[in-house]
């Protein structure tokens, strides 16, 4: 019963943390003042949860510094474009998409550590291929929506975002990766905590350099920045309690896959977001395309 809630405590705080990005998206005032102070407080909540983990652990070494300083920096940029990609789309597809960022940390296992993929596997990135095909369909043939719903286009500047927040959160896995093979199970709460500070410094330095340091709706930003952070940390020792008991091919399939239903179905009943019948689909194959690439 206690793993079942576990389940149920890390998809719900993976779901939370983009929400609470998306309506500080919709209550802020759309500045980049804004989106710093809400990355800055984000980046201050994720730092402190994850430093008490590494509290409790204690364990660290020099090396791991520069590792999880370069995961830092890569998981800002992540943060920076993961906000305007929400701000510009639908938080269902942007999440959806985004995931399939396991595809370059796989990239790197086959080309630089001899690594094979399963059959499974393959049959998965050809699924991630058609869900992209179908969600910008309508883009891809140069035509406009005129379904009654109307639902929200993907436009060119959300494709880009999605795209660059994918990268970034891949070449996060492959920094993850490339300490894991050097120290494997050794040091990751030191590994994490120093990326949390990595990526408060960069935020700092950020809102420091901004005009309106604290604008009556820029400071709505505080209040989501730091719950989508909390759950962010939150979230990651969750996960790291569960790594421990769970079967690695049981664990993060359905992770994602609970992650995923829950964003379309707070994207649909809380935002209003609108998708048309090939985006949805688009999703669908999408959902099933990330449980068989995580399939171990």
């Amino acid at each position: 019963m206690m793993t079942i809630l576990l389940y149920v405590a890390v998809v719900a705080v993976s779901c939370a943390k983009s929400a609470f990005l998306k309506q500080n998206t919709r209550s802020g005032d759309g500045s980049v003042d804004s989106a710093n102070t809400f990355n800055l407080f984000k980046a201050i909540a994720v730092f402190a949860v994850l430093f008490i983990i590494f509290l409790f652990d204690g364990s660290w070494n020099a090396a791991t510094i520069g590792w999880g300083t370069a995961y830092g920096a890569l998981l800002s940029l992540s943060m920076i474009t993961g906000y305007y990609a929400l701000k510009a789309g639908p938080m269902a597809l942007t999440s959806m998409i985004v995931s399939f960022s396991l595809v370059i940390p796989y990239g790197y296992g086959l080309i630089f550590l001899g690594e094979k993929p399963k059959p499974i596997q393959v049959v998965g990135l050809g699924m991630f291929l058609l869900s992209l095909v179908l969600v910008n369909w309508q883009k891809l043939r140069g035509k406009g929506g005129h379904a009654a719903a109307q639902p929200q286009k993907a436009s060119g500047r959300w494709a880009l975002l999605t795209a660059c927040t994918l990268i970034f959160d891949g070449l996060c896995s492959v920094v993850q990766k490339g300490h894991q093979n050097l120290y494997p199970g050794m040091y990751t709460s030191w590994f994490m905590a120093v990326a949390g500070l990595t990526a408060c410094i960069v935020f700092v330095i950020r809102f420091v350099g901004q005009k309106n340091k604290l604008t009556l709706k820029a400071s709505k930003a505080i209040k989501y920045g730091v719950l989508s952070g909390s759950c962010n940390g939150i979230y990651s020792l969750l996960l790291l309690v569960l790594a421990a008991t769970e079967k690695a091919s049981i664990l993060y399939p359905v992770v994602s896959a609970g992650t995923m239903l829950s964003v379309f179905i707070v994207g649909q009943v809380v935002f209003k977001e609108k998708m048309s019948l090939l985006q949805t689909a688009g999703f669908v194959v999408g959902l099933l395309a990330i449980i068989m690439l995580k399939a171990l």
